[in-house]
């Protein structure tokens, strides 16, 4: 009776998980204990299946995964007509929670060296977003760091015109990523000096931001491992990649969007273009590869995904940007443009207010939204938590209005970064198959325009004691953890915290411009040529060469671009030295027309 009980039950776990499976011997002699969902059954479950036959209404990722668990027990596994395993995936982490369910150490578990989570995505959370503590703290977290960014902002507590005279950093160079435009506004920096409207404006050359130029190379060159085969490298997080790669790369996109001298329709229409190169890479793949694109045009897009989600952060936050770069060239004092008033009160205050009501009436219609229960584990699936988003989008556009209205502060960026990493610790939902970053895409524009307060300061401490900071950020680290924790987040709020945490650190380190780096061999504008070439074509070689050669070969075709960079830098060397020559000359020229003058006389 036993026997039949647990083959009623195996039979309903079977359903559960949408299973087909076949041939499946179950014997009553006691044996191993089962994986996942069987082992955490009833006391009395002990089978040992002998034999199971993998049919192929399991997708690859759910069979390899089910066939590796199953081999750790000694369970034979057979594929169907001959079929070749496939290669293992990392996406069986978050696909497949239920056949693996999250535990915690059996031992010896902590709040610092052991935490609970084994497996992001896996397990219960100790929150979600529709919870009364969830929308009572994103409510009273925008009203009271709005209330302070109002009040700091205002001349009379200490802002003012921060940002006007107190721009640090500037670029007048910066190169194109993947999608984000980085042209400068000017060959010059307009500096206002003065309280009114009509103040004086000084101009000054600007300098090139190396720091953006590398980081958006180091990243696009983590980005080309982690979609040709190496995502094992960003599940065990390997140099903290989830924390830095994807937000470096939205926060220079922001301070790109910031820099570029075009206007909006031009800026999406060069963005538009590089989508397009990207997207007939992977078509050409997919055409030769023989896949089936017409079902499944997502995948053909792939990456290029992102440079879609650049162009709505560029819509949407243009009337920020038009709104910054006016604060920046008139005093508090000036009259509001009719621009920000209307942005304000027409786009931004209407989007907080549908946002916030709509999510604090707790309602999880978009969850049940058939077409977005069936696009799980793609970057769609944000969608479901559509109010919280609209809620935060519609509070941070508020936020920097006002703070535009009444002037400006260091202090600023601080506050949202408070809010940004505080919403993630404390709210945790799915992000799907791509962490949507666009608040630091926001604190990339900011910090830009209103650099942070002590940014000097902090820069230099990092420089002097970032050994200490790097023990410490180690300590942070959750070794053991496994899988996306970016886009699934950890269980605890503690743990939750620590992974923030680091990450609110690493871009601290990033924006206030810490890493000082230079270009002496004068590579890095044709570095990051590559960076835009390799982010357009490197899944299409991904697809079209096996594991790991397309991204061998993407790699290997920065040589082309240093070859080139070499003769760069040979023409402009050449140019310089006549030049050089010419002005000498001319000097020579002047000042013995200088000496012959008084001779004269």
């Amino acid at each position: 009776s036993s026997h039949l009980k647990y083959q009623a039950w195996f039979a309903s776990w079977r359903r559960d998980m949408n299973l087909n499976l076949t041939n499946i011997s179950l014997p009553p002699a006691a044996g191993l204990p089962l994986p996942g969902p069987i082992r955490n059954g009833p006391p009395w479950v002990r089978m040992n299946i002998t034999n199971i036959n993998l049919p192929p209404a399991l997708n690859r990722v759910d069979r390899t995964y089910l066939a590796e668990r199953l081999s750790t027990i000694g369970v034979n596994v057979t594929w169907i007509s001959g079929e070749e395993a496939p290669t293992p995936k990392i996406a069986w982490i978050v696909r497949n929670c239920s056949l693996a369910p999250n535990e915690t150490w059996r031992e010896g578990g902590d709040w610092l060296f052991k935490t609970p989570t084994l497996i992001c995505g896996c397990g219960e959370w100790d929150n979600n977003p529709q919870s009364l503590f969830s929308r009572v703290f994103l409510f009273m977290l925008y009203a009271i760091s709005g209330s302070m960014s109002f009040v700091l902002c205002h001349p009379r507590f200490g802002g003012g015109d921060v940002g006007m005279g107190a721009m640090s950093h500037s670029s007048g160079e910066t190169s194109d990523s993947e999608g984000d435009e980085t042209s400068s506004d000017s060959d010059d920096e307009t500096i206002v000096v003065g309280n009114s409207a009509s103040s004086r404006s000084l101009s000054r050359p600007k300098a090139r931001l190396w720091y953006v130029d590398f980081a958006r190379f180091c990243c696009v060159a983590c980005v080309v491992a982690e979609h040709s085969g190496g995502e094992n490298y960003t599940a065990n997080n390997v140099l903290l990649v989830q924390q830095w790669v994807l937000p470096y790369l939205y926060a220079a996109s922001g301070m790109s969007f910031m820099l570029s001298s075009n206007s909006l329709i031009a800026y999406l229409a060069r963005l538009a273009m590089v989508f397009c190169v990207g997207v007939g890479f992977n078509w050409f793949a997919d055409f030769a590869i023989g896949r089936e694109w017409l079902t499944d045009f997502g995948n053909t897009i792939f990456q290029m995904a992102y440079v879609v989600v650049l162009m709505g952060l560029a819509v949407c936050t243009e009337p920020l940007r038009k709104a910054f770069r006016w604060r920046q060239r008139h005093s508090f004092r000036a009259k509001l443009p009719m621009c920000l008033k209307l942005s304000l009160f027409f786009f931004y205050v209407p989007l907080a207010i549908g946002g916030f009501a709509w999510y604090l009436t707790g309602d999880t219609t978009m969850k049940s939204i058939a077409w977005l229960t069936g696009v799980q584990g793609t970057g769609m699936q944000v969608m479901q938590d559509l109010p919280l988003l609209l809620a935060e989008c519609g509070g941070l556009g508020v936020i920097c209005s006002m703070c535009v209205a009444v002037g400006s502060s260091g202090w600023i960026f601080w506050i949202l970064l408070v809010v940004v990493m505080a919403q993630q610790t404390w709210i945790p939902y799915r992000r799907g198959g791509h962490p949507f970053d666009g608040d630091i895409y926001l604190l990339g524009m900011i910090v830009y325009i209103w650099p942070m307060k002590g940014k000097e300061l902090i820069a230099q401490l990092i420089r002097d004691y970032w050994p200490v900071g790097l023990m410490f950020g180690m300590l942070l680290a959750m070794p053991h953890v496994e899988g996306r924790c970016d886009l699934d987040p950890l269980n605890t709020w503690w743990e939750r915290m620590r992974f923030r945490g680091l990450e609110a650190a690493l871009l601290v380190l990033f924006l206030s411009g810490a890493i000082s780096v230079n270009d002496p061999c004068r590579i890095m504008s044709w570095l990051n040529m590559w960076a835009l070439y390799a982010y357009c074509s490197h899944v299409a070689w991904a697809r079209l060469l096996p594991v790991p050669w397309g991204a061998v070969f993407t790699y290997v075709q920065i040589v082309p671009f240093l070859v080139l960079a070499y003769y760069d830098a040979q023409k402009q060397r050449k140019v310089k030295r006549e030049n050089g020559e010419l002005l000498c000359h001319e000097d020579h020229e002047e000042i013995g027309s200088q000496d012959e003058g008084p001779h004269r006389s």
